[in-house]
Protein backbone atom coordinates (compact mmCIF):
# COMPACT_ATOMS: atom_id res chain seq x y z
CA UNK A 1 0.00 0.00 0.00
CA UNK A 2 2.90 2.32 0.78
CA UNK A 3 4.18 1.81 -2.80
CA UNK A 4 0.84 2.88 -4.28
CA UNK A 5 0.84 6.18 -2.39
CA UNK A 6 4.50 6.81 -3.28
CA UNK A 7 3.81 6.19 -6.99
CA UNK A 8 0.74 8.46 -6.99
CA UNK A 9 2.69 11.24 -5.27
CA UNK A 10 5.47 11.00 -7.86
CA UNK A 11 3.02 11.05 -10.79
CA UNK A 12 1.05 14.00 -9.39
CA UNK A 13 4.27 15.87 -8.58
CA UNK A 14 5.75 15.35 -12.03
CA UNK A 15 2.53 16.43 -13.73
CA UNK A 16 2.07 19.58 -11.68
CA UNK A 17 5.56 21.01 -12.19
CA UNK A 18 6.21 19.96 -15.76
CA UNK A 19 4.56 22.79 -17.69
CA UNK A 20 7.15 24.88 -19.51
CA UNK A 21 9.89 22.36 -18.78
CA UNK A 22 8.53 19.56 -20.95
CA UNK A 23 6.69 19.14 -24.21
CA UNK A 24 3.27 20.75 -23.73
CA UNK A 25 1.72 21.03 -27.20
CA UNK A 26 0.60 17.42 -27.72
CA UNK A 27 -2.52 17.00 -25.59
CA UNK A 28 -3.92 13.67 -24.47
CA UNK A 29 -2.84 10.68 -26.54
CA UNK A 30 -4.43 7.23 -26.55
CA UNK A 31 -2.08 4.35 -27.39
CA UNK A 32 -3.34 0.84 -28.04
CA UNK A 33 -0.39 -1.50 -28.59
CA UNK A 34 0.05 -5.23 -28.87
CA UNK A 35 3.52 -6.46 -27.84
CA UNK A 36 5.09 -9.81 -28.66
CA UNK A 37 8.42 -11.43 -27.84
CA UNK A 38 10.02 -14.77 -28.58
CA UNK A 39 13.26 -16.08 -27.06
CA UNK A 40 15.34 -17.78 -29.75
CA UNK A 41 17.99 -18.94 -27.26
CA UNK A 42 19.40 -17.56 -23.97
CA UNK A 43 21.24 -14.75 -25.80
CA UNK A 44 18.79 -13.67 -28.56
CA UNK A 45 15.16 -12.45 -28.51
CA UNK A 46 12.86 -11.28 -31.26
CA UNK A 47 10.28 -8.76 -30.15
CA UNK A 48 8.06 -6.02 -31.47
CA UNK A 49 4.77 -4.25 -31.30
CA UNK A 50 1.99 -3.00 -33.47
CA UNK A 51 -0.65 -0.50 -32.58
CA UNK A 52 -2.76 2.53 -33.26
CA UNK A 53 -2.65 5.96 -31.61
CA UNK A 54 -5.19 8.76 -31.37
CA UNK A 55 -4.86 12.35 -30.12
CA UNK A 56 -7.76 13.83 -28.16
CA UNK A 57 -9.25 16.85 -29.91
CA UNK A 58 -7.84 16.05 -33.38
CA UNK A 59 -10.82 14.52 -35.14
CA UNK A 60 -9.85 11.70 -37.45
CA UNK A 61 -6.15 11.64 -36.47
CA UNK A 62 -4.61 8.20 -36.20
CA UNK A 63 -1.13 6.75 -36.38
CA UNK A 64 -0.55 3.09 -37.19
CA UNK A 65 2.71 1.48 -36.04
CA UNK A 66 4.58 -1.74 -36.83
CA UNK A 67 7.93 -2.16 -35.05
CA UNK A 68 9.88 -5.48 -35.28
CA UNK A 69 13.23 -5.74 -33.45
CA UNK A 70 15.90 -8.08 -32.10
CA UNK A 71 17.72 -8.05 -28.77
CA UNK A 72 21.08 -9.56 -27.75
CA UNK A 73 21.70 -10.18 -24.04
CA UNK A 74 25.27 -9.22 -23.23
CA UNK A 75 24.76 -9.96 -19.52
CA UNK A 76 21.66 -10.37 -17.36
CA UNK A 77 21.65 -6.61 -16.68
CA UNK A 78 22.85 -5.34 -20.10
CA UNK A 79 21.56 -5.90 -23.63
CA UNK A 80 21.75 -4.39 -27.11
CA UNK A 81 18.83 -4.06 -29.53
CA UNK A 82 18.04 -2.93 -33.03
CA UNK A 83 15.13 -2.85 -35.42
CA UNK A 84 12.95 -0.89 -37.79
CA UNK A 85 9.65 0.85 -37.25
CA UNK A 86 7.02 1.93 -39.77
CA UNK A 87 4.70 4.79 -38.75
CA UNK A 88 1.78 5.86 -40.94
CA UNK A 89 -0.36 8.91 -40.09
CA UNK A 90 -3.81 9.75 -41.39
CA UNK A 91 -6.18 12.63 -40.71
CA UNK A 92 -9.72 11.70 -41.70
CA UNK A 93 -9.47 9.91 -45.04
CA UNK A 94 -6.22 11.60 -46.15
CA UNK A 95 -2.73 10.17 -45.67
CA UNK A 96 -0.45 12.60 -43.84
CA UNK A 97 2.95 10.92 -43.89
CA UNK A 98 4.86 7.66 -43.57
CA UNK A 99 8.04 7.32 -41.55
CA UNK A 100 10.68 4.59 -41.52
CA UNK A 101 12.66 4.58 -38.29
CA UNK A 102 15.76 2.40 -37.98
CA UNK A 103 17.12 2.14 -34.44
CA UNK A 104 19.98 0.72 -32.37
CA UNK A 105 20.11 0.84 -28.60
CA UNK A 106 21.72 -0.32 -25.39
CA UNK A 107 19.73 -1.05 -22.25
CA UNK A 108 21.06 -1.39 -18.69
CA UNK A 109 19.02 -2.42 -15.65
CA UNK A 110 20.09 -1.58 -12.10
CA UNK A 111 17.99 -3.04 -9.30
CA UNK A 112 17.19 -0.72 -6.43
CA UNK A 113 15.42 -2.75 -3.75
CA UNK A 114 12.06 -3.68 -5.34
CA UNK A 115 12.27 -1.00 -8.04
CA UNK A 116 14.23 -2.07 -11.11
CA UNK A 117 15.50 1.03 -12.93
CA UNK A 118 16.08 0.77 -16.68
CA UNK A 119 18.39 3.10 -18.60
CA UNK A 120 18.00 3.03 -22.38
CA UNK A 121 20.15 4.92 -24.89
CA UNK A 122 19.03 4.71 -28.52
CA UNK A 123 20.07 6.18 -31.86
CA UNK A 124 17.42 6.51 -34.58
CA UNK A 125 17.74 7.16 -38.29
CA UNK A 126 14.39 8.59 -39.38
CA UNK A 127 13.22 8.87 -42.99
CA UNK A 128 9.91 10.72 -43.36
CA UNK A 129 7.86 10.79 -46.55
CA UNK A 130 5.39 13.70 -46.46
CA UNK A 131 2.36 12.95 -48.63
CA UNK A 132 1.15 16.52 -49.22
CA UNK A 133 4.50 18.06 -50.15
CA UNK A 134 6.16 15.00 -51.69
CA UNK A 135 9.17 15.96 -49.57
CA UNK A 136 11.47 13.34 -48.02
CA UNK A 137 13.41 14.24 -44.88
CA UNK A 138 16.21 12.42 -43.05
CA UNK A 139 16.84 13.04 -39.39
CA UNK A 140 19.18 11.52 -36.82
CA UNK A 141 17.81 11.42 -33.28
CA UNK A 142 19.34 10.36 -29.98
CA UNK A 143 17.08 9.24 -27.12
CA UNK A 144 17.73 8.51 -23.47
CA UNK A 145 14.98 6.97 -21.35
CA UNK A 146 14.83 6.10 -17.68
CA UNK A 147 11.97 3.95 -16.45
CA UNK A 148 10.85 1.60 -13.74
CA UNK A 149 7.89 -0.39 -12.49
CA UNK A 150 6.43 -0.28 -9.01
CA UNK A 151 4.52 -3.45 -8.14
CA UNK A 152 1.08 -2.74 -6.71
CA UNK A 153 0.44 -6.21 -5.30
CA UNK A 154 1.74 -9.72 -5.67
CA UNK A 155 -0.45 -12.74 -6.17
CA UNK A 156 -0.17 -16.35 -7.32
CA UNK A 157 0.23 -15.43 -11.01
CA UNK A 158 3.57 -14.62 -12.58
CA UNK A 159 2.28 -11.23 -13.78
CA UNK A 160 0.69 -8.72 -11.48
CA UNK A 161 -0.50 -5.10 -11.63
CA UNK A 162 2.16 -2.41 -11.59
CA UNK A 163 2.62 1.32 -12.14
CA UNK A 164 5.10 2.25 -14.87
CA UNK A 165 7.06 5.51 -14.51
CA UNK A 166 9.23 6.83 -17.34
CA UNK A 167 10.92 9.95 -18.68
CA UNK A 168 12.72 10.54 -21.99
CA UNK A 169 15.15 13.09 -23.37
CA UNK A 170 15.34 13.56 -27.14
CA UNK A 171 18.09 15.21 -29.11
CA UNK A 172 18.33 15.83 -32.83
CA UNK A 173 22.02 16.61 -33.36
CA UNK A 174 22.72 19.70 -35.46
CA UNK A 175 24.86 22.19 -33.56
CA UNK A 176 25.85 22.03 -29.90
CA UNK A 177 23.49 24.91 -29.00
CA UNK A 178 20.54 23.19 -30.68
CA UNK A 179 21.39 19.82 -29.06
CA UNK A 180 21.53 21.31 -25.56
CA UNK A 181 18.26 23.21 -26.13
CA UNK A 182 16.27 20.28 -27.55
CA UNK A 183 13.08 18.81 -26.09
CA UNK A 184 12.58 16.98 -22.82
CA UNK A 185 9.56 14.76 -22.29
Amino acid sequence: MKQIFTALAVVIGLGSGAEGFCQSDVGIQYWFDYNVSKALNPAWDLYGDTGIRFIDGEKGYRRIIIRPAARFHITEQLWASGGMAVFHERIGTEDRDTELRFFQGINARWPYKKLKINHYLRMEQRVQFATFTENTQFQLRLRYAISGNINIMKNRWTRYPYIHLAAEIFSTPRTLTEVLGDELR
